[in-house]
């Protein structure tokens, strides 16, 4: 289309009154290269037309884009910034929070021994407490076994000390004699 332009805007040139000694002398300059100045004038105008239509409709989206990635990825880099302090400072949380759990914990197992040898300390004292409550009450026991058996040989004994009295005196003692002597070696024994 624009070629078809061309030949007009050449008719609609060639009658602007110009001065023949510019006119001859563009021809002269121009002439023995075949270059026409009206076409060329022309032809500067179509450069300067598809320049515009190439700048507003290829080249500024273009340059918008890139602008637009531009931003992005300066966005995208502060972001990764962003990103490395969050982490450095989560890491430093995580180290605290990992040395406050380890002070805890050996806090509760330094507690949990104390309470452990406590536990291990009121048990021993019950069960020294209890061994010594059997041992008295076995003693008490053995205690009054040999009272019994004291007081079952003294009588064992006094009636031998009888028997033999009889046999040793050959006479038949009456039972207030017998009485009265077991008695007699009953309080002799005891006071032994």
């Amino acid at each position: 289309m624009l070629h078809s332009l061309l030949p007009l805007l050449a008719e609609t040139a060639a009658p602007v009154p110009a001065s023949n000694a510019a006119i001859d002398t563009i021809q002269s300059i121009f002439g023995p290269f075949g270059v026409k100045p009206y076409l060329l004038l022309a032809q500067t105008i179509n450069f300067a037309i598809v320049c515009y239509i190439i700048y507003r409709f290829a080249f500024k989206p273009v340059l918008a884009t890139l602008d637009e990635r531009q931003k992005k990825i300066a966005e995208g880099l502060q972001y990764t910034e962003d990103m490395k302090v969050k982490l450095a400072d989560a890491k430093r949380q995580h180290s605290e929070i990992l040395r406050r759990a380890s002070v805890e914990a050996q806090q509760i197992v330094t507690n949990a021994r104390n309470a452990a040898k406590g536990m291990v300390d009121k048990a021993t004292a019950a069960a020294a407490q209890q061994a010594e409550s059997i041992v008295k009450k076995g003693e008490a026991a053995v205690a009054l076994e040999r009272q019994q058996m004291l007081a079952a040989l003294r009588r064992e004994v006094a009636s031998l000390v009888l028997d033999t009295t009889t046999r040793v005196l050959a006479r038949d003692l009456t039972n207030e004699e017998r009485s009265r002597f077991s008695n007699a070696a009953a309080q002799d024994l005891s006071k032994n």
